[in-house]
């Protein structure tokens, strides 16, 4: 029997035994939705390479060219898609009034990628971080005696790019002192109810004006086919259920550029702030 038929008979079995509850909760446990991504692939490639073997009529070359190419037709759609959205989505209309040399920004634990980013990038003189119960908060100021590439100051990566921390950036000076002055608040507060991907960075000026930035993801299809099919436990209402989907890729709203995250860039936008050469 050729290869590509046995593993889509293999797919249909795995799935049966996913949606017998019995069975279903160890294949849950050994990843077996995630069988199915190498199965179907195989299937596919294989048939390709069988039909114009012989060991299937040509015709069947149709199904791997409309497997493949239709998908790739469908995600290049979606990023496409994705990016013009992206790039002709409007910025806040809202400026608040910022100087940076006298006020001090705070943010949430969150949004602390967004204060490194204005204090190292954007020509801030300071960041805190209030210690609660105390008269005394954590101030963050750029070290002008460090010369090292931003690259090559962190000691943990998130993702693909460097983690953008205060406390990790061997370049920034952190003191206790008290900090009277005024204060730019920047939080991501909780939204209960809100789509998967979804959130908003909430800008507060220390005159009690603010302005609001959209920030959050769009789902695209991922550039390798990953057929998913499976069954997993739900709660409310509890139940055994099964579904097949391909995965999907999210792209955030806020791109980076330049080395500066994309909430620190649209934050920066609506403070009137620039990146400045390091």
């Amino acid at each position: 029997m050729p290869i590509s038929i046995l593993c889509f008979i293999a797919t249909a079995i795995v799935f049966v035994l996913q949606w017998i509850p019995a069975t279903g909760i160890f294949l849950m446990f050994l990843l077996a939705p995630l069988w199915s991504v190498l199965l179907i692939n195989l299937g596919f490639v294989a048939m390709f390479f069988e039909a114009r073997s012989g060991a299937l009529p040509r015709w069947a070359l149709v199904f791997p060219v409309l497997y493949f190419g239709g998908y790739y037709a469908v995600a290049i759609y979606q990023h496409l898609a994705v990016n013009h959205t992206i790039e002709t989505a409007s910025a806040p209309v809202s400026h608040l009034k910022f100087d940076p040399d006298n006020t001090a920004i705070e943010s949430d634990y969150g949004n602390e990628e967004v204060s490194h980013d204005l204090l190292v990038f954007c020509g801030v003189a300071r960041a805190i971080e209030p210690i609660y119960g105390h008269d005394l908060a954590l101030v963050f100021k750029r070290d002008p005696s460090c010369s090292a590439a931003p690259a090559s100051r962190f000691s943990t990566n998130l993702g693909e790019m460097p983690r953008h921390s205060l406390t990790m950036d061997r370049c920034i000076v952190k003191t206790r002192e008290s900090y009277n002055g005024p204060v730019l608040k920047i939080s991501s507060p909780y939204r209960p109810g809100t789509a998967e991907g979804s959130s908003e960075i909430i800008v507060t000026a220390s005159d009690g004006s603010q302005a609001t930035i959209e920030n959050g993801s769009y789902p695209a299809l991922s550039w390798f086919p990953m057929p998913m099919i499976g069954c997993a436990l739900q709660d409310s209402p509890s139940a055994w259920v099964c579904d097949a989907a391909f995965a999907r890729t999210r792209i955030p709203m806020l791109q980076p550029k330049d080395g500066v995250t994309g909430p620190a860039i649209a934050v920066a936008n609506v403070l009137g702030l620039t990146r400045q050469p390091l």
